[in-house]
């Protein structure tokens, strides 16, 4: 019995089909009828399997999920009744806006209190006024008409009245007692009912002040209500807030219950109809059926399997190759080995690609020249938008930078220069300093060899002003290396104390000052001036320079290390860095579509 167990699981073969879910069920006999016979007999007999192991899993499902609905119900129930119980404890109501009463009661206090106080303070400026006009009431033999400029006693027909009676007596005063005397019966008369009319007036104005003091204490009151009221309400809604904090506790508890019960819910349902409807998602696509021919041996399928294993081992020696190659090809590989970030990468230019891992000398200036005259939108502009980014993030808002690489021909020249004109473009002030005083090869590149330069301000007392060259091109100022003077020690001068002045100066006169400085490796020249600068932005040709050599580089001085603001990867490869970093073509061809919608 086991023999045959044996033979038929030796002989029978079950595989994928490509990358789909259909499984090809063969068996080797040689009887081709019996071989169809038994490749259908285990075709049926594993749907029938999952059919019987689906309808189990379902009933014990089933079971299992109707139970714990019944506990996540009674969960639910408690969890809302919590909730109302504890509305109910603390006098909580909240609106259908989500608001507390006391808080919608708050608001319309707020305004009402606003509006008592307006009232009060016109009804106070309105006694203020009366008050002074009846502190204008004197000696009664004064027969000056009284003049209340109150509103109420300008609108008064009661006053209006008695004023234009006694302007009319006044005048007949007037009249008789230059024609009589002024002691003449008829004046002295007057002279009583003008008195009579003056207190009249008086008292009519009194009448008014009394109502404005009314007005006033009316209004005093009522602000005083409000302002009780709001003080009481907000006293118990600052209590009733505290308590909402433990409100939105139960209320989120509660919802968490019922969520996870419909959920279970609607689990148990369709465990039940999946119960009652039992159905797999295996079915015999087709048939098999008796070969015409024999299945081995299989002369193409050893030619095949041959090439795939030449194919294998290719691409474990190709692995194997990359794996030992120590050179940058990635930022990830870059951040990783430095420690900081990999500000920008830019791209090879037309006469700068090579094979990976080979240098081929270019010239700075025709480098230079190709990326100053790249579109506003390509990927060299934005590699320098973020280098500028980075500078200006610095936490110690460095302005003195210096553009450094671990060994020549890397570029560092031609990204401090491409830099310098890209951000004097945007209008900032920017210095230009060719340091590299061994091989000035931006001051030949720039056009300004017979220029004087660095070396000038050192050895013969030359100001720095007036060495400064304002590149009417690029629009930066640019302080050249100065090839006609000769020195011995590169890094004396560069350390020398009318450098250190120049650079302070710098720092304070431009926004930014970018200084080239020698490679590191093969000069002592960085590692001796490394603390005359506020950050260094580091240059690594991709493809070329190994980890070795950027390692050295950047221990060779611990204030470098410490002050390195980021890398630049110069030169890169877009197809193959595309190839070893997985991007797609639309993130580079993005650069060149300005009018595209991000």
């Amino acid at each position: 019995m086991q023999r045959a167990i044996d033979t038929l699981e030796s002989n029978l073969r079950v595989i994928r089909l490509g990358r789909s879910y259909h499984e090809e069920i063969s068996y080797t006999s040689l009887d081709p009828a019996k071989a169809a016979t038994i490749a259908n007999a285990f075709a049926d007999a594993y749907i029938e399997d999952q059919l019987d192991a689906k309808f189990e899993s379902t009933r014990r499902a089933s079971e299992w999920l109707q139970q714990r609905i019944g506990e996540l119900r009674q969960q639910a129930s408690d969890a809302y009744k919590a909730v109302q119980d504890f509305k109910s404890a603390n006098s909580i109501i909240i609106g259908v806006d989500g608001k507390l009463a006391s808080e919608t009661e708050l608001d319309q206090l707020g305004i009402a209190l606003a509006k008592a106080r307006a009232d009060t303070s016109q009804a106070q400026a309105k006694l203020d006024r009366i008050t002074r006009v009846m502190e204008q009431r004197s000696d009664k033999a004064n027969f000056t008409i009284p003049d209340p400029v109150v509103t109420d006693a300008l609108s008064s027909p009661v006053i209006t009245k008695l004023r234009q009676q006694f302007l009319e007596d006044q005048n007949k005063m007037t009249e008789w007692s230059a024609k009589y005397g002024p002691n003449h019966s008829a004046v002295l008369n007057l002279r009583t009912d003008m008195a009579t009319l003056q207190q009249s007036i008086w008292d009519e104005v009194s009448r008014i002040a009394e109502s404005y003091k009314s007005e006033f204490q009316i209004a005093k009151s009522q602000e005083e209500a409000i302002d009780k009221r709001m003080t009481d309400v907000f006293q118990k809604s600052a209590a009733t807030r505290q308590s909402q904090v433990r409100l939105r506790e139960l209320e989120t508890a509660a919802s968490s219950y019922r969520n996870i019960y419909e959920t279970f819910l609607s689990r148990f349902t369709q465990s039940v109809q999946q119960q009652s409807f039992p159905s797999t998602e295996a079915r015999v696509v087709t048939d098999a059926s008796p070969p015409r021919k024999p299945s081995s041996p299989k002369v193409g399928l050893t030619l095949a399997l041959a090439a795939i294993c030449g194919l294998i081992l290719g691409a474990v020696s190709g692995i194997a190759r990359e794996q030992l190659n120590r050179q940058i090809h990635t930022r990830a590989q870059l951040e990783k080995l430095l420690g900081t970030t990999c500000l920008a990468v830019l791209p090879a230019l037309s006469s700068q690609k090579t094979l990976v891992g080979m240098r081929r000398p270019t010239q700075d200036s025709s480098a230079f020249h190709q990326i100053n005259e790249v579109s506003p939108f390509s990927a060299t502009a934005e590699a320098l938008r973020y280098i500028k980014v980075a500078i200006d993030l610095h936490p110690t808002e460095g302005k003195v930078i210096g553009i450094v690489s671990a060994l020549p021909g890397e570029g560092k020249t031609t990204v401090a220069a491409a830099f310098a004109a890209f951000v004097a473009k945007t209008g900032v002030r920017t210095l230009l300093v060719d340091a590299d005083l061994r091989n000035p090869s931006m001051t030949r590149s720039l056009g300004y060899e017979a220029a004087p330069g660095l070396l000038d301000m050192v050895a013969d007392g030359l100001k720095f002003d007036s060495l400064v060259v304002a590149d009417p091109k690029f629009k930066f100022d640019f302080l050249p290396a100065s090839t006609q003077v000769p020195f011995s020690n590169s890094s004396d001068v560069l350390n020398s104390a009318a450098v250190k002045d120049m650079l302070k100066k710098a720092r304070h006169d431009y926004d930014y000052v970018l200084v080239d400085l020698p490679p590191i490796l093969p000069v002592v020249d960085v590692k001796a001036v490394a603390h005359l600068f506020d950050a260094f932005v580091m240059v690594v040709e991709w493809g070329s320079t190994s980890a070795d050599e950027i390692l050295k580089a950047v221990g060779s001085s611990s204030i470098l290390s410490d002050r390195l603001l980021g890398a630049v990867l110069n030169k890169a490869d877009e197809a193959v860095m595309r190839r070893h970093e997985g991007y797609s073509d639309r993130r580079y061809t993005y650069y060149t579509k300005p009018h595209a919608r991000a």
